[in-house]
């Protein structure tokens, strides 16, 4: 990309000044001749909400189980508070590693109580084990904290899906790990609780104060919930970052794309137009940015891809035939309860979504102009 307002965090490390939680340095995973992660080193820091973000295959649930101990690292190696804790030679347990875990499954027990499933980890301690007082009073304040008191003798196979996620939730917090895995912990909830839940995985990190490290593919839930982001590819990171650079400054074609909805025009600099002017010929469009979002694009004439997110498009029937302006006849418009989506079609026969105002739209047949909002452009060569 040429222009960025910002670089984001470097991909093969991490931001953070303290004594890093959790550090991967090299991490490698092969299945046969396939790497399924490749070389990846990141640090989480203490209290930080850290998102593998990628779509299915990426590597990121492989990385995660490489973390919690379920798989076995050909390369490289893994530290919790600066001690070993897998590399291609040596591997402590899963249950010595001090860490708690969420699978997308859940993994309730289905013969056991919910108390009896919180208690679980108590139970079967290699160290000291709790007395039968102790392990009460924290299965009592697991529960109270998920918001599930006064259910501890309901049988696992009368809950809910979201009580279900709350029981795993309060196993894995019980005996106050040093990093909570959760791998997908809410792909099976339907839309509410979904959002539900995602408040209240961030309360519970909040008081707890403890390291995250979330697998998902979910865009929304990565943003809302994360303090930094790595996006995933084909066993590497893309890109690491606080969501709002990996978003508005993506550092490659694949972040860039898979972010949100985007909208990729082709467009030249504009000779004798002043730096900044950009001409999207084929959709009869002018655009005018500033010099740093064009910086190093080169010589006038040069062709370049203009990018945007969908809710940086503005229809507005008023701007049709502005020379900022691409002209288009709206020819669907699809109801998506917030918001309405236009296909439209261009000068050049593309289609085009854009998003307008739920109430007081524009009806098919119409003709308008759509407005790119020049602050959420960035340029990449073609």
């Amino acid at each position: 990309m040429v222009g960025a307002a910002q670089e984001a965090t470097p991909a093969t490390g991490a931001s953070g000044t303290g004594q890093a939680v959790l550090e991967l340095r090299g991490l490698t995973k092969r299945f046969g001749e396939t790497f399924a992660v490749e070389g990846v080193s990141l640090d989480v820091q203490p209290g930080e909400v850290f998102t593998l973000l990628g779509p299915s295959g990426c590597g990121k649930s492989t990385t995660l189980r490489l973390i919690a101990g379920l798989e076995h690292p050909d390369g490289g190696e893994i530290r919790l508070r600066n001690q070993l804790i897998a590399s291609a030679r040596s591997m402590v347990p899963p249950d010595r590693r001090g860490l708690g875990m969420v699978f997308q499954s859940y993994a309730i027990w289905p013969h056991m109580t919910v108390a009896e499933n919180v208690a679980f980890p108590l139970k079967v301690r290699r160290s000291t084990r709790p007395s039968r007082a102790e392990i009460r009073r924290r299965v009592s304040e697991a529960l109270d904290m998920v918001g599930l008191s006064g259910l501890e003798e309901r049988p696992s196979t009368q809950l809910s899906g979201g009580q279900q996620q709350r029981v795993a939730l309060a196993r894995a917090i019980i005996n106050r790990p040093d990093v909570l895995l959760l791998d997908e912990p809410l792909s099976n909830l339907d839309a509410t609780l979904r959002e539900q839940m995602r408040g209240e995985i961030k309360r519970v990190q909040r008081e707890l104060n403890i390291a995250v490290v979330l697998v998902t593919h979910d865009q929304t839930e990565a943003l809302m919930l994360s303090d930094r982001v790595a996006v995933m590819n084909a066993g590497k990171v893309e890109q690491l970052g606080a969501p709002a650079d990996i978003y508005e400054r993506p550092t490659s074609p694949f972040v860039r794309d898979f972010l949100g909805r985007v909208a990729v025009f082709e467009a030249t600099t504009t000779p004798g137009a002043g730096a900044g002017s950009l001409e999207i010929a084929a959709e009869r469009c002018r655009l005018q940015l500033t010099e740093s979002q064009v910086d190093g694009v080169g010589s006038a004439g040069r062709p370049v891809h203009v990018v945007c997110k969908l809710e940086d498009l503005r229809i507005d029937e008023a701007a049709h035939g502005a020379a900022h302006a691409i002209d288009v006849v709206v020819e669907d418009v699809l109801y998506l309860g917030d918001r309405l989506e236009y296909k439209v079609r261009t000068p050049s026969g593309r289609e085009l979504a854009v998003f307008g105002p739920r109430r007081g739209g524009l009806a098919a047949g119409t003709r308008a102009g759509v407005v790119i909002d020049p602050h959420g452009v960035t340029v990449w060569d073609s």
